[in-house]
């Protein structure tokens, strides 16, 4: 059943998304546009839509969105963000038009995006690494092919089903995807059972 939060957030995201100055400008000055309609588009197959918009950030990580006029309004990108099944959304993703790097969950339910790329066989043909993108702007620029991680501890855990190699943007973002992978395994720890007679005598 769809919750009904996801769809009134849905309901405001379409609404949004529009083709007004400011969504062309993002979109030609980020090389996201398409040529032709018989082109791919990764916004409409693997986002659903995108709107560039004002938000409000929360505290918690999350955002609203927030009229021009909220002096606490940031101009942002949303997209809707897709189960492992790239059909079912779960959450809505935004984040700062001025800096990329600053995302945000609206319902804090997805974990990461691209997740359906991590189990397919064609994302390591030919022996090749599946990506990983540190922002949504880059998975977009990549065609949407590849992952974004938005929560370590449980992209983590689909990480540990991938069908082969993962590549972050740099060495350094590989070596932080592998910690993150490592702190995982370190954190289950195994323990002999009790014997019956300890048992008896607590």
């Amino acid at each position: 059943m769809i919750a009904f939060d996801i769809m009134a957030a849905r309901a405001k995201l379409y609404a949004a998304a529009k083709p007004h100055g400011a969504y062309l400008d993002y979109i030609r000055d980020n090389g996201l546009g398409v040529r032709s309609l018989a082109d791919a588009d990764p916004i409409r197959d693997f986002c659903g839509c995108m709107a560039v918009t004002t938000i409000r950030p929360l505290r918690d990580g999350g955002f609203e969105f927030a009229p021009t006029s909220d002096d606490k309004a940031v101009v942002a990108a949303v997209i809707e963000a897709y189960a492992s099944d790239c059909e079912t959304v779960l959450d809505l993703v935004a984040w700062q038009v001025a800096d990329p790097t600053r995302v945000r969950r609206m319902f804090g339910r997805a974990d990461c995006l691209g997740a359906w790329n991590i189990t397919s066989a064609a994302s390591y043909v030919f022996d090749s690494p599946l990506m990983a993108f540190r922002t949504p702007l880059g998975w977009l620029q990549a065609g949407c092919r590849g992952v974004v991680v938005l929560d370590p501890a449980i992209a983590a855990r689909r990480f540990l089903d991938a069908a082969g190699k993962i590549s972050g943007e740099d060495l350094k973002h590989s070596e932080e995807l592998a910690e993150m992978v490592e702190a995982l395994a370190g954190s289950v720890r195994f323990v002999a059972p009790i014997s019956s007679a300890i048992r008896k005598a607590a």
